[in-house]
């Protein structure tokens, strides 16, 4: 059992980090990225035609970090300059109908057929006592920490972060004062994609085709969530949690064969806990 919840810190540290990518998008742009994962899929996938025509692993993987981080960045000067006004329920659907435009176009191109990706780390071991913990639990866990706290110092301790809060809470008013706020929507959307395609290329041998790898963005919404949309440090507990009960989930029985309902009970029990003092007060 031990193992298995390890083992599991692995897919954990991808869901960490998609939800941390998530919050970056809120906290700065308004906007539930729901697309985030379905343009990071499409630049996987080039990475794994890249490999399969013979080029070097590390350098097709920069190409398709290189080209989600544009994909995201072309998506985030689209809601830059068309929905800058529009409401976050708006902004989010968008991103819904950009998500399914993305995925019809990545079926168009690759087919819904399975993949072998190439595995990362896959000999790097360490055992303690009777648990080993992988190359790619380590990679995970180091990235989605790392990231998360990278990120923390960015918005609260940077001029940099200061100036992307206040685009954030008041767009048009840091426009008037000479913040090109395109450039910083669009320079967020772009880190975002990069991260988040840095973080599928370490799931992909696991999940192997589009919706797999695409819909990752169901947990990674659930940790989101769990860190109420602004924390970094309990998105990241939130994903490793996740990632440990969907793994332990296999020793269940039949209830196991409902581990990708663990992500939509995360995010309800989330949601009515966040309500809770609006109902209660209405119900006084």
């Amino acid at each position: 059992m031990l193992n298995l919840g390890v083992a599991g810190l692995a897919g954990g540290g991808v869901y960490a980090l998609i939800g941390v990518c998530l919050v970056l998008s809120y906290r700065v742009g308004a906007v539930v990225n729901f697309s985030q994962t379905f343009a990071a899929t499409l630049a996987v996938f080039v990475m794994s035609e890249l490999y399969d025509k013979d080029w070097n692993l590390w350098l097709a993987i920069g190409v398709a970090i290189l080209f989600g981080a544009a994909l995201a960045g072309a998506q985030g000067w689209i809601m830059a300059k068309l929905f800058s006004d529009a409401s976050v329920l708006v902004r989010s659907t968008v991103t819904i109908g950009m998500a399914i435009s993305l995925f019809g176009i990545t079926v168009r191109i690759f087919h819904d057929t399975l993949r072998n990706f190439p595995s990362l780390f896959s000999s790097v071991k360490v055992t303690i006592g009777d648990v080993v913990v992988t190359g790619a639990v380590m990679a995970s866990l180091v990235g989605a920490i790392g990231i998360s706290l990278a990120l923390w110092l960015a918005l609260t301790k940077t001029r940099l972060g200061v100036i992307l809060r206040a685009v954030s809470s008041r767009p048009t008013t840091a426009e008037l004062m000479g913040v090109r706020t395109t450039r910083l929507v669009v320079l967020v959307w772009a880190v975002a994609g990069a991260l988040t395609t840095a973080a599928l290329v370490l799931v992909a041998p696991s999940r192997r085709n589009i919706p797999n790898l695409a819909l990752l963005v169901i947990p990674g919404l659930a940790a989101a969530v769990f860190g109420a949309m602004k924390s970094f440090s309990l998105t990241v507990v939130g994903g490793l949690l996740i990632g440990m009960v969907e793994s332990m989930a296999l020793n269940w029985g039949t209830l196991g064969d409902y581990r990708p309902a663990i992500s939509f009970v995360l995010i309800t029990m989330a949601l009515l806990w966040s309500q809770r003092r609006e109902t209660w007060g209405e119900a006084r």
